[in-house]
């Protein structure tokens, strides 16, 4: 008998690259809303402000639409006596704010959700006097 030869097994050894996914971020919001409208009370100018007859004052505004969402609303109530000027943020369509008698300015300001701050609200006027 003979002496066996050996036999090289082909051995079967392919390559697989790993699998690289690439996440694209979408764009970036960089549209601000639009102005707050609906403003409530509301005097067109300091010549004719609304009057008021309770203090807190309930402030009102219709609600903004946006493409990522409207995170909070910056509401300026400023006295117009005084000069002193209040800044509030609040998520609701809505605001109570505490009034001494005097005229105010107010407006508010929208943010959305990606940051974006719209233009002011136009400029409204209110008054309170505790004797009317």
């Amino acid at each position: 008998t003979g002496t066996p030869t050996p036999t090289r097994t082909p051995t079967s050894t392919s390559y697989v690259p790993p699998i690289v996914t690439t996440t694209v971020p979408p764009p970036s919001d960089t549209t601000p809303p639009p102005a707050v409208t609906g403003l409530q009370p509301c005097g067109s100018s300091r010549s004719t402000p609304t009057l008021v007859t309770s203090s807190p004052v309930n402030l009102f505004w219709n609600a903004v639409k946006d493409a990522s969402g409207i995170a909070q609303y910056q509401v300026t109530v400023t006295n117009l006596n005084t000069k002193q000027t209040d800044t509030y943020y609040t998520a609701s369509t809505s605001s109570s704010v505490n009034i001494q008698n005097s005229t105010y300015l107010w407006q508010v300001s929208a943010q959305d959700g990606a940051g974006n701050w719209g233009p002011p609200s136009r400029e409204c006027y209110f008054y309170y006097d505790v004797l009317k």
